[in-house]
């Protein structure tokens, strides 16, 4: 069975027992996650992509321990089809760094950016992927509160449209008087 490195404990943990911890951060009552996770095999999905991250050799040691912490801080409150997509998305974009991504400067992660960018990806993929960084680095160095100045710069588009992250999202507090 393939191992994971996990959370801030450096002892490996078997993909079960990450599946475990998903499992236990959907809503029980929510049957249209459950479903949904059912018919995209997000378990088996999550499972292929910790274990593409796990024997890659682009990726470095702490980067790929930096990956599964930032999965698991996802698992808290997110569904596992989106702890599926930063896995995914982490798993291409840690192919790309050159350093350690928390040892990376603005001019890295400019030149991380630029790269992405002029890859060939769709509009959409391209924004999927600076929504993920700057969500990543707002957990990495922002304490989830704030987005570090050295990825506040990126604007995510998709057909000349803004995507709005959503710490950006109007909520209905700021809507009603």
């Amino acid at each position: 069975m393939a191992k994971a490195f996990v959370g801030s404990n450096p002892t490996p943990r078997t993909i079960s027992e990450i599946w475990i911890v998903t499992e236990k951060s959907l809503k029980i009552n929510d049957q249209t996650n459950i479903v949904r996770e059912t018919i995209y095999d997000v378990r088996g999905r999550i499972e292929a992509a910790t274990r593409r991250i796990n024997t890659s050799d682009q990726i470095s040691k702490r980067n790929r321990q930096l990956i599964f912490d930032f999965s698991e801080h996802c698992r808290q409150g997110l569904s596992s089809l989106s702890v599926l997509f930063y896995l995914n998305g982490f798993w291409n974009i840690a192919r790309y760094a050159k350093r350690n991504f928390d040892r990376m400067d603005r001019h890295d992660i400019e030149a991380f950016v630029k790269r992405i960018q002029n890859n060939g990806y769709s509009p959409r993929t391209v924004a999927d992927y600076l929504t993920a960084i700057k969500t990543f680095w707002k957990w990495l160095e922002g304490k989830g509160e704030t987005y570090p100045e050295k990825i506040a710069w990126i604007r995510p588009k998709h057909n000349n449209r803004k995507v709005r992250l959503p710490d950006e999202l109007l909520t209905k507090d700021d809507i009603e008087p």
